[in-house]
């Protein structure tokens, strides 16, 4: 859910650059493209902690539902990267400066957290033969 929370928040803030305004019953309606850029780093942050901290005490039957949460991360951060160049770039056309540093900080979280979900897959697949041979190419 957090992960569709911090997707609505780009999608609203890209509708809002490009002049499409939310219904008057929307909760975003009194809300800028930056107060919406802010409130998606806070809720990606939020959901990298929490994963994080799950994954290092994770256990052998809690880790299923660990790799269930870090799959979707790992997809929707693609797509947010996409929707975050597309705000760098409209800010730097309306000479937006907040706008433009809030989208940098998120495309520099939502980096972070689409590497850390594939590593953290990648590490919870292998087993130890693999892990072995990793180590043995890398020497």
């Amino acid at each position: 859910f957090y992960l569709q929370f911090a997707e609505l928040r780009l999608k609203t803030a890209e509708d809002k650059l490009n002049g499409i305004e939310p219904d008057a019953r929307d909760p975003f309606e009194f809300l800028t493209p930056e107060e919406m850029l802010n409130a998606y780093y806070r809720i990606l942050r939020s959901v990298m902690i929490n994963l994080e901290d799950a994954h290092s005490h994770a256990d052998a039957r809690s880790m299923p539902k660990i790799r269930r949460a870090l799959k979707p991360l790992k997809g929707s951060s693609k797509k947010a990267l996409v929707q975050l160049d597309n705000l760098k770039r409209i800010a730097e056309e309306k000479n937006k400066d907040e706008l433009w540093d809030l989208a940098n900080q998120a495309i520099d979280i939502t980096t972070g957290a689409r590497e850390g979900a594939e590593a953290a897959l990648a590490k919870d697949t292998d087993t130890p033969a693999k892990q072995k041979k990793r180590q043995e190419r890398l020497r």
